[in-house]
């Protein structure tokens, strides 16, 4: 089956739905059956990176690193080690008048919501924790390589590591910044 898959947001599935798209239980994501669907218009807002492949990189380095820091778990309380990519450059797709293009990025950066790693990648990562695995997010409503505690297992969600000021990737005092440790990847 050719298909392309959609980002629909949950208050608008029933909309996606009565036009024609389908849901993927499996991989709770609804798409599109490109047998019997031609009019790609009413779905235009929800397609997600239409002229990429399934697994193309949308961000590119030739050198990575692991940041290590440590977050207190969100449902057992306790310290748990979390882990992260940090590029001190990389370059990134983006789309302009619908051409697509690679550009250089010289800031470093921690990344989050990757879902897909190359091998080299999460085989490095794998080396220094074994809490570290692709995974379902309620909350982002889709599949990403993700934090689980040491401790109780349960998921450690990027939004919350990097995103929330003051936890693990996301350092607002100098004392939150020198728990972050940077390994050569």
């Amino acid at each position: 089956m050719n298909r392309i898959d959609l980002k629909v947001p949950y208050v608008q599935k029933d909309q996606a739905k009565q036009l024609g798209a389908r849901w993927d239980g499996e991989n709770k994501v609804w798409y599109l059956d490109m047998e019997v669907i031609s009019d790609l218009e009413p779905f235009l807002r929800w397609i997600v990176h239409i002229e990429l492949e399934e697994n193309d990189p949308t961000i590119k380095s030739n050198e990575f690193f692991i940041a290590k820091s440590v977050q207190s778990c969100w449902k057992c309380k306790k310290n748990t080690r979390v882990y992260s990519f940090y590029l001190e450059e990389y370059d990134s797709i983006h789309v302009h008048d619908d051409k697509v293009f690679w550009m250089q990025n010289d800031l470093p950066t921690i990344i989050e919501g990757v879902e897909f790693l190359n091998p080299e990648a999460l085989e490095a990562m794998e080396v220094v924790t074994g809490s570290y695995s692709n995974d379902y997010s309620k909350f982002a409503r889709s599949r990403y390589y993700m934090n689980h505690c040491e401790n109780c297992k349960a998921k450690q969600g990027d939004f919350f590591l990097h995103c929330e000021p003051g936890n693990a990737f996301c350092p607002v005092t100098k004392d939150e910044v020198e728990r972050i440790t940077i390994y050569r990847g």
